[in-house]
């Protein structure tokens, strides 16, 4: 008797195992049965038109929300927003769904076709991980490793170097003019070398209260300070050889003693800023070139 209860008891656990196993499956529209009504294809395509919606729309808090807890554990969602802001700041994309291909029960990839203005091409295959009870997205890993911090001040550091060789290049040519008349006024002290170097001094401001405004990265402080000198110097050395001109102009028919020993002192004090120009620009290029080689040994060992 004793023992028929104990197989009656094991008979009706077994049926009702049996029983929830069958209740467990769900039929998809799809005719798939599966274990979850999630793992549903139709399910997962909507998970991808979600995320692929955020994505557009730039909205990087929500996307961050559907990733792996792996990957939020290396980079919190302030930090995921900062870098997803920076790094797409300048682009304006079109995700355009495409397709989701199971790989099993509980992985899956996405295709999308990414397009802006500037391209339109097929992205990598995305992955998507069923993790409790829910598909959640494991891509984006480049993002997550990147230091933005660094990656910022990279392109800060790029952007400086950028506009201070944009404005040196300007003083360059400014100064190209002025060198030449300068060298001419040694042979032949004449007004018919005299260029308008008022006009070429406020071209040199110009310059300066351009160059003064750059956001200057911290270790490129002294790049900016001795630049900065050799642009006054350039300024200072124009409105010499301008008072020497006018002096010139003003008195080319007869110069007495006095007035050639003050055209002959503003042509040394053009001459003094000019070399005072040059020492200035050899400095920053010289530290220019140490601090390049520097950030770039940085870049590829860490």
């Amino acid at each position: 008797m004793k023992n028929q209860k104990i197989l009656l008891f094991s008979l009706i656990a077994l049926l009702f195992i049996s029983a929830c196993s069958i209740q467990s499956k769900v039929k998809c529209a799809n005719g798939e049965e599966v274990n979850h009504i999630k793992k549903c294809q139709e399910e997962i395509e909507k998970v991808a038109e979600r995320f692929a919606r955020f994505w557009e729309q730039k909205d990087y808090a929500l996307m961050y929300n559907m990733f792996i807890p792996e990957l939020q554990k290396i980079k919190s969602k302030e930090d995921f927003i900062e870098t997803l802001e920076f790094e797409e700041k300048e682009r304006n994309v079109v995700v355009r769904f495409d397709k989701v291909s199971k790989d099993n029960d509980t992985t899956a990839y996405v295709y999308y076709t990414i397009t802006s203005s500037l391209f339109n091409s097929r992205a990598p295959a995305m992955k998507l991980e069923f993790r409790d009870s829910d598909w959640r997205v494991d891509a984006f890993a480049t993002y997550f490793n990147e230091d933005i911090k660094k990656v910022k001040r990279n392109a800060k550091v790029l952007e400086f170097i950028k506009k201070a060789t944009e404005f040196r290049s300007k003083s360059t040519e400014i100064s190209r003019d002025s060198l030449y008349t300068l060298k001419l006024f040694n042979i032949r002290a004449d007004s018919e070398y005299c260029i308008d170097f008022g006009s070429q001094a406020l071209r040199t401001k110009d310059i300066i209260e351009e160059y003064q405004k750059l956001d200057v990265p911290t270790e490129f402080s002294k790049v900016h300070s001795l630049e900065l000198e050799a642009y006054n110097f350039s300024y200072n050395m124009n409105m010499e050889t301008k008072a020497y001109c006018d002096v010139v102009i003003t008195n080319e028919h007869g110069m007495s003693y006095e007035i050639i020993k003050e055209a002959l002192q503003h042509l040394n004090n053009a001459q003094k800023f000019d070399n005072l120009t040059l020492n200035r620009t050899l400095e920053a290029q010289a530290l220019l070139k140490s601090l390049n080689a520097s950030i770039f040994q940085d870049t590829i060992t860490k």
